[in-house]
């Protein structure tokens, strides 16, 4: 009786074909398994900072201490600067996709003095300051002043929406609207995350 090789089917010529295809799906479920928990446990993070303010805010907070990374490279660290640029953005890809599709549209809507068309015009600044950064040699010697400059128009834009436009907006919020905004929030960073 001729055994069959524990890597070949009993034709001897490979894997079978039952077993490439519970190869397959295993690798499915496993990376469907890995997406899965890796939102949850951004959404985890988030459901601990609390509503959709507090999720913002801690997201901003986030994204400073990754630039205080980046402020801390020199021209030799080509790789960590690009490294620190893709979570930057990555992470304010998230963070405008969640105020663009659900705070900025309702504050819109009962926003008298055109304060969400400026947010969205600051949030058309950042990508261009991504898309500059992204395109410049992470080793030319102006890069590390235009992340600066970056940063700075950023903190700009989280002043105003953490001390003036959010609390101002949210202080016109039931419990019932706000809990709402706190639910799509979640609902659209999961999407993103």
């Amino acid at each position: 009786m001729r055994h069959a090789h524990p890597t070949h089917g009993a034709s001897g010529r490979g894997l079978s074909t039952g077993a490439v295809v519970g190869a397959a799906a295993v690798g499915l479920i496993a990376g469907l398994a890995a997406t899965v928990g890796r939102k949850a446990v951004v959404q985890g993070a988030e459901a601990l900072a609390g509503d959709w303010f507090d999720i913002l805010k801690a997201e901003h907070l986030m994204v400073l201490e990754l630039f205080d990374r980046l402020e801390q490279t020199d021209e030799t660290e080509v790789k960590k600067r690009a490294v620190l640029l893709a979570k930057i953005k990555q992470a304010l890809d998230k963070h405008a996709a969640q105020e663009e599709m659900v705070v900025y549209p309702a504050l819109r809507m009962q926003d008298a003095e055109g304060g969400a068309a400026k947010l969205y015009a600051d949030h058309g600044e950042v990508k261009t300051f991504l898309y500059e950064l992204e395109t410049l040699a992470k080793d030319d010697p102006a890069w590390l002043s235009r992340a600066r400059a970056f940063r700075r128009t950023l903190e700009e834009h989280i002043r105003e929406e953490e001390e003036t436009v959010f609390p101002a907006f949210r202080e016109t919020l039931s419990e019932e609207e706000d809990a709402r905004l706190t639910k799509l929030l979640h609902k659209e960073g999961f999407k993103r995350a």
